[in-house]
């Protein structure tokens, strides 16, 4: 089977582009607009569109066997396993933490995996059924007197704060240490802010308090690796994990989240949004498994931005990711000093 990949082309004085069934192709006729004339099928009939040479190809299917969404090798059947059960308990300990039987939970792995809008996802749906109180997404950066009052404003039992890739806080003693009390396993979850801050009490944020609600932590720091490498926050990182339950999705290198990535495109209608069938997912996918180490980045933006190249020049996609997406071996020495001088 061959199909027909069309940057550009003239169907009835229009222009017209796409993947389609390929079914010939001649040189057009003296005086024609386009050098050939490319016969190929569209919404199951055949029909003839005019294009120059340089804004087609055909492309035949069995040239490279496009890998399925789902197969994998032996090797990465095995990451997918454990990534997928990793997930599988990233769930079950959500639905802890609505039930209130967690009350910490630290969520680690490589960003732009999909932790944050899984997690997201459940958490509206616990408010829509009245199953929690109240739940924040926090995300960038924040102060110690700001995450006091957001401790203050999510205290009760069914309230969840969620702090989302705020990795500055556990490089702050003071909200360490704050950190530290709400997450304590004891009784009793005493917070103070003992310095004195009128900037609290015009936000109505009392200086003493009992925590009772929740924490997410959603992190890309790895930290059992930190803790063996001996940093400097190793033993914050260690307080921490011996307050909250600590779940690695095992997503750190790019072959683990190249996995990550199939699953997703393989078990969600990401792409469909997008007009990306099977083959063509296909065909990123393969794309991405053979340049994931050369990859200025690797995570589900990633697959979109192919979609969207794909989705403009069915054709010329891969060019234009290769351009854009693959670092280069960088400037050799004598180029970067003549460029300094």
């Amino acid at each position: 089977m061959k199909i027909v990949a069309i940057r550009a082309a003239l169907y009835m004085g229009k222009e017209f582009n796409g993947e389609f069934p390929f079914v010939s192709e001649k040189e057009g006729p003296a005086g024609n607009k386009r050098e050939m004339t490319v016969r190929l099928i569209r919404n199951g009939k055949e029909m003839n569109v005019q294009a120059n040479r340089a804004d087609y190809q055909v492309i035949d299917v069995l040239d490279k066997p496009v890998t399925a969404v789902a197969q994998l090798s032996p090797e990465m059947q095995e990451l997918d396993r454990r990534i997928k059960q990793r997930f599988n308990i990233m769930e079950k300990l959500t639905e802890f933490t609505i039930s209130g039987h967690v009350r910490a939970m630290i969520i680690s792995g490589a960003a732009g995996i999909g932790k944050s809008y899984n997690l997201e996802t459940r958490l509206n749906k616990a408010i829509d059924k009245a199953e929690i109180n109240q739940f924040t997404i926090l995300k960038g950066k924040i102060s110690a007197i700001a995450l006091f009052q957001q401790l203050f404003n999510h205290r009760e039992r069914g309230d969840i704060l969620v702090l989302d890739d705020i990795d500055v806080i556990f490089q702050d003693e003071t909200s360490l240490n704050l950190l530290k009390a709400a997450l304590d396993t004891g009784e009793r979850r005493h917070l103070v802010w003992l310095t004195a801050s009128a900037w609290l009490e015009e936000q109505g944020v009392d200086q003493e308090f009992d925590f009772e609600g929740a924490c997410i932590f959603i992190t890309n720091l790895d930290f059992d690796r930190m803790i063996e490498r001996g940093t400097n926050l190793a033993p914050h990182f260690q307080a921490l994990i011996s307050r909250s339950t600590y779940l690695d999705l095992a997503i750190h290198t790019n072959k683990e989240i190249l996995v990550r990535i199939k699953q997703v495109v393989s078990e969600t209608s990401m792409l469909d949004v997008h007009g990306i069938d099977d083959y063509k997912k296909g065909l990123m996918m393969d794309w991405m498994e053979d340049n994931y180490e050369s990859l200025r980045e690797l995570s589900l933006r990633t697959i979109l931005k192919l979609a969207a190249f794909m989705k403009g020049d069915p054709a010329g996609w891969q060019d234009i990711a290769e351009a854009t997406m693959i670092k280069l071996g960088g400037f050799s020495l004598e180029a970067q000093t003549a460029l300094t001088q």
